[in-house]
């Protein structure tokens, strides 16, 4: 038993290690390496390498002793018809597993999306699975003699199964199955993340490897303690550094796979008192002996306790601007309000803000007679967190959603808070959506309330609805060029979200995924083109204020990862955003504004009041006259939940951004005017700068994110985990 043990530790060891030395170079590659990343991803391999790889291999010794498995062992050892067929057969169980998933994958989107039903989609999972797993088996026990008769006809498969001839033959069929499943996967599931998939198979791969090629019986008794001894050194080594080792445990948090598992089951582990923060591993829990007390929580004006560990207690008197209504500094003017939205646009992608591409022309356009905020930020980099914001025009973690695991997408709890449709419709306006979808976007969700009339009919267009919502928008203008009523349209087009395809008949650029990017933006913008047009002939623009932006960007790997939702650097948060009046010039607003600013603005610019409780300021002075717009900093977040693994707070203010990363308790800061991109950090040599933008993060989350005193503090999010709101 000792003798087994020993070589199970060993060969599970040095796989993981092996794994580690893979990511780690990964790592180094995609975000910048460092010696310390290095000896805590090889660390973290070895560590989680040995524990699962360990149990994986008991698991196979276990599974292997039944006579079946025993007798389909042997098949594959044999040459001729025997080991084909084993293989035909083990192909024939992954394409139904394939077909099925395929079927399951389809059915739980088409189930979750249109009914909203968690609980079928669970349920039907599950017997897929069931299926699946009878299926394999099935072919694996059956299909031995029909398929040895058939294959012991042909003579050339005795010889392709036999010394180098068999092992060249095997490769084929490995590298044309493998193949075959990465390109049906990315077919069938664009939007999945396949890395931890393909990391977990590279991780199996080499455990096969070591224990198929005896690794400890063949280093000898000696080399067994050395290697021991190595791979416990390296677990120990990266576990007592992580704590101290800031940046390679921000790029571990950040971008790790089985490293940035490890981590974070080491941080679930010494997590005391379950709030989802340790103090322990470079944790950043002040009190772990508190579950209320936790970098995440909501600061409570008052109470004397430092909730959030930000340092100091808040007062009633500092929210008292979150508290008012707030009158309209123009009087009432009647005109129309067409807010229109694009998923997925980032504004270095857009030939408005100076992208070499034409990749905008439309709005290139609008932007000679409007408002060009140069610096617009999401609040989230998320659609079903930024949407929520932009209609409510507060920032993503003082809004109320539904509470439960099996509520999928995020729903804003109804009468809670006052959207922007609802607004517009207590003042006396006709309010309407053109909507691409329908999941995020429908009455479950919560973010059409206060819409009149809502079109959705795009939603049955597979991919590229732009020029049937165009049309819509079309109709809807000509009904209204009559009519004495104001209206406010609300359009989100969703072209530009991956997958990414190239529209038919529509400007291209390129095959890659980035060219086909920029070619569904500029048929989203053509459309645009379309619309502006039907408004001067329609009779509207003059009397129509117009406002494009965009939920958030998309990343192409510039920080190691791929579409949105893993990181608050300007690729994700940087958007397209200009605001047009009847009669307006053309300007640029330099200092940083966000999606939450829009709302406040459009009512503004109309002369109506808008409620109390709102994140977002009038931006109604630089469109009219060009004036700065409010100095503050502005906030985004990246909150944990079902498909989101991290929790980050960013801030932008004065040509810099700070990125605080709740979880690995790293900052980082950001030279805006000389790196828009946010390629380069910059905190070792502005130390100075980071401690007054730390300090400015600290006090603007508290100021922003604290709920009022008559709002119950949100509790934790569908994933379970604390809703992060401070520093």
């Amino acid at each position: 038993m000792r003798r087994w043990l020993e070589r199970t530790a060993i060969h599970a060891g040095v796989a993981g290690a092996a794994l580690g030395a893979i990511e780690a170079l990964w790592l180094s590659l995609t975000a910048g390496g460092s010696a310390m990343l290095v000896l805590c991803a090889i660390g973290f391999g070895a560590l989680g390498g040995t524990l699962v790889g360990g149990a994986l291999l008991a698991a196979a010794a276990v599974v292997s002793r039944p006579h079946w498995m025993r007798g389909y062992l042997a098949d594959l050892a044999a040459s001729g018809p025997r080991r084909v067929a084993a293989l035909a057969r083990a192909l024939v169980g992954l394409i139904a597993l394939a077909l099925l998933a395929l079927v399951a994958y389809r059915m739980a989107v088409f189930t979750h999306g249109r009914f909203n039903a968690a609980g079928a989609v669970g349920l039907l999972h599950a017997v897929v699975i069931a299926v699946a797993a009878i299926v394999i088996l099935f072919a694996a026990l059956v299909g031995s003699p029909p398929l040895e008769q058939l294959l012991a006809r042909r003579v050339v498969l005795h010889r392709a199964t036999r010394g180098a001839a068999g092992l060249i033959t095997l490769a084929i069929l490995l590298a044309a199955t493998v193949t075959a499943s990465v390109l049906f996967l990315h077919r069938a599931a664009p939007d999945a993340d396949f890395r931890p998939a393909a990391v977990a198979a590279c991780f199996a791969l080499l455990l096969v490897v070591t224990a198929r090629v005896d690794l400890a019986g063949r280093i000898g008794r000696r080399g067994r303690v050395a290697a021991l001894a190595a791979v416990a050194a390296l677990a120990l080594a990266s576990v007592a550094t992580i704590g101290t080792a800031d940046a390679a445990r921000q790029r571990i948090a950040a971008n790790g796979i089985a490293s940035g598992v490890v981590l974070r089951a080491l941080w679930a582990a010494s997590d005391r008192d379950g709030d989802g923060f340790p103090a322990r591993f470079g944790g950043s829990d002040c009190d772990d002996g508190d579950p209320r007390i936790h970098p995440g929580a909501a600061e409570i004006p008052e109470n004397g306790v430092d909730d959030n560990c930000a340092g100091g207690d808040l007062t009633s008197a500092m929210l008292a601007f979150r508290t008012r209504a707030v009158p309209s500094a123009n009087p009432p003017n009647r005109q129309n309000v067409l807010l229109i939205t694009i998923d997925a646009v980032r504004a270095d992608h857009t030939s408005a803000y100076g992208y070499a591409r034409k990749t905008t022309p439309a709005l290139e356009r609008l932007a000679t007679r409007g408002t060009r905020f140069a610096w617009a930020l999401t609040p989230s980099p998320t659609t079903r967190r930024a949407i929520p914001s932009l209609l409510t025009a507060r920032y993503t973690s003082t809004l109320a959603f539904e509470e439960g695991k099996e509520v999928w997408p995020p729903r804003l709890v109804k009468k809670r808070h006052e959207l922007l449709g609802q607004t517009f419709a207590r003042a006396g306006y006709h309010t309407a959506a053109i909507l691409c979808c329908t999941t995020m976007f429908d009455k479950v969700a919560g973010v059409i309330e206060g819409i009149d009339e809502v079109d959705a009919s795009a939603a049955r267009i597979k991919k590229h609805s732009a020029p049937h919502m165009e049309e819509s928008a079309e109709q809807f203008l000509s009904a209204q060029a009559s009519s004495e009523r104001p209206f406010f349209l609300w359009m989100h087009f969703i072209d530009p979200h991956n997958p990414y395809d190239q529209p038919a008949g529509g400007m291209e650029f390129g095959d890659k995924p980035i060219d086909r990017y920029d070619a569904e933006i500029r048929l989203v913008d053509d459309q645009l083109g379309k619309i502006l047009d039907a408004l001067d002939r329609s009779g509207l623009a003059s009397r129509t204020v117009v406002a494009v932006a965009a939920d958030h960007g998309d990343e192409f790997f510039e920080h190691g990862n791929e579409f949105h939702g893993r990181s608050v650097y300007a690729e994700l948060e940087r958007i397209p955003l200009i605001v047009a009046v009847p009669g307006g010039a053309a300007r640029t607003v330099a200092e940083p504004v966000s999606l939450v600013d829009v709302g406040p603005t459009l009512l503004d610019l109309v002369g109506v009041a808008r409620p109390a409780g709102q994140n977002g300021r009038s931006l109604a002075a630089s469109v009219l006259t060009g004036a700065p717009p409010p100095d503050r900093m502005v906030l985004a977040e990246l909150i944990a939940d079902r498909n989101i693994t991290r929790n980050l707070v960013g801030g932008f203010h004065g040509g810099w951004e700070v990125i605080w990363d709740l979880d690995a308790n790293t900052w980082e800061l950001y030279d805006l005017a000389d790196d828009p991109g946010t390629m380069h950090e910059v905190s070792g040599a502005h130390g100075d700068k980071l401690a007054a933008m730390r300090r400015e993060l600290a006090e603007q989350i508290d100021l922003e994110l604290t709920p009022l005193p008559k709002e119950r503090a949100p509790k934790r999010p569908p994933s379970g985990r604390p809703t992060p709101r401070s520093p």
